[in-house]
């Protein structure tokens, strides 16, 4: 019976029919009591599944051989994704359970998914075992025991994406670094504070925040110090009220980084506006960023 197996499997596999392909079907011989082998594979991949019994209980057997490096079996089972163990250059199971229906996927390294080639293949259906002809099947020498384990599928992250987070995660960095250092200047050295917190803020305004070009302008601390010679000020009296108005969130605790990127900005422009003080500014700054 296991001669003529492979006698099949050589046959079926005509243009595929290689090494694995023979691992494969000697494997669902060995492990099923009985079962049927179809071929499911497409111009990208070979995909062969296996169907029938294994350890008294229905399930199936599949191998998938990617023509291309960027795509992926992927296994929908009960809204959730899977994909086969990888060994060599395929990835396979031997017997995975059929009493819930399985929906196959071909996934990009984009995360872009595809229906099978031959649409009506794309779903293995539940099944019983008193519903399957054993006229139709295959007798194997039943020593299965174990299901197969199933990886949980992760997306791919393309390279453009993890650009883009790397770039966010540098801009968090550099403002929290800066936070802290004007923190650190505030409680330190109150007396130095003037031109010295000047510049950092100028520093990072001018620096770090990414502006549209129309929008940039660049100061001076030389500047902000003569404006204040001129002319005494008049500060908005309540910042957190203000805030509010203008529809941000005072709560920073519950807040994103994102959302509080907006709130310092925002803040840096009231003081280059000076309508609000240094310590008004500070001191808001500081609630943000420890939260």
């Amino acid at each position: 019976m296991k001669t003529l197996l492979l006698i099949f499997c050589s046959l079926f596999l005509v243009n595929t029919s290689d090494n694995d392909y023979i691992k494969f079907a000697n494997e669902i011989y060995e492990n099923y009591s009985s079962y049927t082998m179809t071929d499911y594979s497409a111009d990208d991949y070979d995909l062969i599944a296996a169907k029938g019994v294994y350890n008294n209980k229905p399930a199936y057997g599949l191998l998938f051989k990617p023509h291309k490096k960027n795509i992926t079996l992927v296994l929908e089972i009960n809204d959730s994704l899977y994909e086969l163990k990888k060994e060599n250059n395929y990835y396979s199971a031997l017997a995975i359970s059929a009493e819930e229906y399985i929906n196959l996927w071909i996934y990009d390294d984009n995360g872009n998914k595809s229906k099978l080639d031959n649409i009506e293949h794309s779903r293995l259906y539940d099944f019983d075992i008193d519903d399957l002809e054993e006229s139709d099947m295959e007798i194997g020498n039943n020593q299965g025991k174990d299901f197969s384990a199933l990886q949980i599928y992760k997306k791919k992250i393309s390279n453009f994406k993890m650009i883009y987070i790397g770039l966010i995660s540098i801009i968090v960095i550099c403002f929290t670094l800066a936070i802290i250092r004007i923190i650190y200047n505030k409680k330190h050295k109150p007396e130095k504070i003037n031109n010295e917190l000047n510049d950092e803020i100028l520093r990072f305004i001018n620096g770090c925040v990414p502006k549209k070009e129309e929008e940039y302008i660049e100061i001076t601390s030389e500047e902000i110090i003569n404006d204040e010679k001129e002319e005494e000020p008049v500060y908005i009296d309540n910042l957190n009220e203000h805030l509010i108005l203008n529809g941000f969130i005072t709560d920073y605790k519950i807040i994103t980084d994102d959302e509080k990127n907006k709130v310092t900005v925002y803040l840096m422009k009231l003081k280059n506006e000076k309508k609000i003080s240094n310590d008004q500014y500070l001191e808001e700054m500081y609630k943000i960023w420890k939260s």
